[in-house]
């Protein structure tokens, strides 16, 4: 009977492996880009909010650079710094962007990191999979463990039409926020330590390769109280010589809702407002030439 199992194990794993190396949308499909392909000169990386606030047709463009956003919906700083580690390994992109939730710092990610699980062999991702829990290792003796939950992800990612409206990872949002302004509060006793030695071995890296990189708290539609994340990002990047910081918390620039899908990402009109925004902080700061 066990072997029977362990059989059907193994026989369903390689299944999902093979769907893994045939996406054509969705999430899987722009890890499996970014991990192995993709060459663009500038790149973000963050959660949701990076992937609905960076317009690659206008940072692109106006840095005259190829531009990929590496944004990726749920995820967080130890996501990005695993995905940037991948890429850096294969080339010297002239400048990484990383999108820094405003509350990073003080948010674990435990058990949200289940998109690495089917790169766990990669030898890259396993330091950074063993922050998803304690007994990861053991887990992925299974074959259909690191596909846990996300079959459905795997079948929506054959269909390559729905990969139509993403631009360059951008994925951009329509409509307006009705509701009222949030509420952010962090407390300095529920920092993860951790998330700051990780981003320091990513600042670190990219410093020792002459890469530049931008820490960047994108605008909310609220306010943000004790902002714990931006004074950690703002001691990071005077570490650091080819690292900067620019926040947009608290900018009242952004107090408009009409240009906010929901209290934390901006519709495709805010990202416009936002990108050109970026771009103009960003060139005075940055040399990625």
């Amino acid at each position: 009977m066990l072997a029977i199992l362990f059989l059907l194990d193994t026989l369903l794993g390689h299944s999902f492996d093979y769907l893994l190396s045939r996406q054509r949308s969705g999430m899987f499909y722009r890890a499996n880009y970014i991990i192995k392909s993709c060459k663009e000169e500038v790149l973000v990386f963050g959660s949701s909010r990076a992937s609905h606030h960076y317009n690659p047709d206008i940072l692109g463009k106006r840095l005259d650079a190829s531009f990929y956003n590496c944004g990726q919906d749920a995820q967080g700083l130890v996501y990005s710094c695993a995905m940037i580690t991948a890429v850096v390994n294969r080339y010297k992109p002239k400048l990484v962007i990383i999108d820094i939730n405003p509350t990073e710092f003080t948010t674990s990610e435990v058990g949200k990191l289940n998109i690495l699980l089917p790169y766990h062999t990669n030898p890259v991702f396993q330091r950074f999979i063993s922050y998803n829990g304690k007994s990861e290792r053991l887990k992925l003796m299974s074959g259909i463990y690191p596909y846990n939950s996300q079959f459905g992800a795997l079948l929506l990612g054959l269909d390559q039409k729905r990969e139509l409206s993403v631009i360059s990872g951008y994925l951009p949002l329509q409509g307006s926020y009705k509701g009222g302004p949030a509420l952010i509060t962090e407390r300095s006793a529920d920092i993860k330590s951790i998330k700051i030695e990780l981003l320091e071995e990513v600042l670190t890296m990219l410093e020792n390769k002459d890469i530049p990189s931008l820490l960047v708290t994108s605008p909310v539609y609220g306010k943000v109280l004790n902002n714990v994340t931006d004074s950690i990002c703002k001691s990071l990047a005077n570490k650091y010589l080819h690292t900067s910081f620019i926040s947009f918390c608290n900018n009242n620039k952004y107090s408009s809702r009409s240009l906010f899908k929901d209290n934390y990402h901006l519709n495709s009109s805010g990202a416009i407002v936002f990108s050109n925004e970026l771009l103009e902080e960003a060139v005075q700061r940055i040399n990625y030439n």
